[in-house]
């Protein structure tokens, strides 16, 4: 009685499971498997160039029996990346240790729309228990260009800690209709905003467009990774995230400082050996005049010495 108890409650968790599933676009099923996609706030599947939306894809173990070693690799088309700590990619991969019968997982990941696409596009997703990913599934998106032009750029090639460093940047309204709530913000790669505070403006007109600059010093122990600049926004199809990635190689100060102990060790031997080498050929030291006879001191004389 206990065991068909169980049974029961097993097979209800994965009919629930399954309906829930069943409640996201697209879904996919395998034997043992299935799996789903849905965004995160409204969207239909349509991006802004540079736009960054927060999606999530769910996995249910369908079987009757615990599943180990879960894996899922995410694969984005080239106009669209992964945005995993600031950084880009074109892959992101998850891996489940163990999913219970009926149980259904889920996590969240960014994505971002690097360039307008032609329709739409799918992200794919790759899992199974194997080494071998046989099952599938997919979410349609699309990119198109956005009605806030953002042009960015970093001044300088590089940011040394504690030194202060200037993201130029200027937005222009070119779509047909007021864009409002306009504010943007620097972050680190880890999603930690930095100084210094939000440059806003309540709203833009078809046509205006705005300049500004954001000064900011990163700390010392930052080392490698981005500085991102992100610009948020309302128009008529609703809430918006621009953002615009700076890669930053963080001058290593401790290199600096031992190439110059380096370079200042060269110029001391090159120093001592010009120094040195010129008092070649015959090294032994010239003759001295002996003080009381004016004539050369015998153990320094050169010559035939005679008798």
């Amino acid at each position: 009685m206990a065991e068909w108890k169980m049974g029961c409650r097993a097979h209800a968790l994965v009919f629930a499971s399954v309906f829930l599933l069943a409640l996201l676009p697209h879904p996919a099923f395998s034997q043992e498997l299935a799996m789903g996609f849905s965004a995160l706030g409204d969207s239909n599947g349509t991006f802004y160039t540079l736009e960054l939306r927060y999606y999530k894809f769910i996995v249910v173990n369908t079987s009757q029996n615990e599943l180990r070693n879960v894996k899922v690799l995410l694969r984005a088309p080239l106009e669209f990346a992964f945005v995993v700590d600031g950084s880009q990619r074109p892959e992101r991969s998850y891996e489940f240790v163990a999913i219970r019968p009926g149980q259904a997982l889920e996590r969240t990941f960014e994505l971002k729309a690097l360039s307008p696409t032609s329709g739409q596009v799918e992200i794919k997703a790759f899992y199974g228990t194997g080494p071998q990913l046989n099952n599938t599934a997919s979410v349609l998106v699309q990119a198109t260009d956005s009605g806030l032009a953002l042009d960015a750029k970093l001044d300088g090639a590089s940011v040394v800690p504690g030194r202060e460093s200037v993201i130029d940047f200027t937005l222009i309204n070119r779509s047909g209709q007021a864009i409002t709530n306009i504010r943007a913000e620097l972050f680190s790669g880890a999603n930690a905003q930095i100084q210094p505070p939000p440059f806003e403006v309540p709203s833009l007109n078809a046509g205006e467009g705005v300049s500004g600059k954001m000064a900011f010093a990163v700390p010392q122990d930052i080392g490698e990774g981005d500085v991102v600049l992100r610009v948020f926004f309302d128009d008529a199809s609703g809430a918006h995230a621009l953002e615009k990635a700076f890669p930053i190689k963080v001058e290593d100060r401790g290199f600096v400082v031992l190439a110059i102990i380096i370079v200042i060790l060269l110029l001391v031997i090159i120093h001592f050996y010009k120094k040195y080498a010129g008092k070649g050929g015959d090294s032994r030291p010239e003759g001295k005049v002996h003080k009381s006879t004016g004539k050369p001191d015998g153990k320094f004389a050169h010559g035939d010495g005679g008798h």
